[in-house]
């Protein structure tokens, strides 16, 4: 509606010292064969013409002006769309490159190589590792919702897309983008907690071995002919609390050498999938700036 009214200000204002020539030519043959003269006194032809070319001169100049500014609101705009893209292609690479698969064989060994010392661990060192663990899952959680809400990847693109003449594969290139990225950081996500609960149930072991040791150390101390302070049976139940940590190191590994893949194989090629992302966002939002182009 609002442009049609712009269409027919445009045309109104062109049509209108056309109109006033034909008043005036209209008032001029009404003066000669009635001799009723309507036009205003002293004012003839030439200075009626004069007034319509001043009157259609202004408003070429005028027109040029609003074609000017509008062109250059356009451009404005566009340059407004365009930097809001690249934060978002910034946000993405970000997201990606903070994916440290790398950590958990790193975390893992940094674990292994920690002493023992005859009550354990130093608890220290382990609440170190048990904080670094924390701190980069909190990292995966944390980037998963900037980009979730500061770009359109996790945006829902149906009812957007249902009705779009010219499909530009947006929704397909943010699908493929949120199934492996979510994949991926789920996975990592996941191999951490396990870690962390590796090294806690290590280190309870640990702390089961001490006691069995003074156990033992005791038992070794009692005199020849004295009942022994801790019996065989309870040395043996003290053992079978300790929890068996093989399937977690199986486990740790083989995720270890998964994550090694998705830095050949995932990772490229979720930074295609942001470069495609950029590409067409900025493709689209020329398209909505410069409509008249793209027709």
């Amino acid at each position: 509606m609002l442009d049609k009214l712009k269409k027919h200000w445009v045309w109104g204002v062109i049509a209108a010292p056309f109109l006033l020539m034909i008043f005036l030519h209209l008032g001029i043959a009404v003066s000669e064969y009635t001799g009723f003269n309507f036009n205003i006194e002293g004012i003839n032809a030439a200075d009626w013409f004069m007034f319509a070319g001043s009157y259609l001169g202004g408003a070429i100049t005028l027109g040029g002006v609003v074609l000017t500014l509008k062109h250059e609101r356009k451009v404005h705009q566009h340059q407004i769309s365009i930097d809001a893209i690249n934060r978002e292609k910034e946000l993405l690479v970000s997201a990606i490159s903070k994916l440290d698969f790398y950590s958990i064989s790193i975390i893992y060994n940094h674990f292994r190589e920690l002493e023992i010392t005859n009550t354990g661990y130093r608890g220290v060192e382990v609440a170190e590792i048990q904080r670094r663990i924390s701190e980069i899952q909190r990292t995966v959680n944390e980037q998963l919702i900037v980009i979730t809400a500061n770009t359109e990847v996790y945006a829902n693109m149906t009812q957007q897309c249902s009705g779009c003449k010219t499909p530009c594969g947006l929704s397909k290139t943010c699908g493929e983008f949120r199934e492996i990225y979510d994949r991926i950081s789920k996975d990592l996500y996941e191999t951490l907690s396990l870690l962390s609960q590796h090294i806690e149930q290590c280190e309870t072991n640990v702390m089961k071995d001490a006691v069995i040791r003074q156990y033992q150390l005791e038992n070794a101390q009692c005199a020849p002919g004295q009942p022994l302070p801790h019996p065989p049976e309870e040395l043996r139940i003290a053992e079978s609390l300790k929890t068996d940590v093989s399937q977690n190191i199986t486990k740790l590994r083989e995720s270890t050498n998964r994550m090694a893949g998705y830095t050949q194989r995932e990772i490229p090629q979720l930074v295609n999938l942001a470069r495609e992302y950029h590409i067409i966002r900025s493709k689209n939002a020329e398209r909505v700036c410069f409509s008249e182009k793209t027709r």
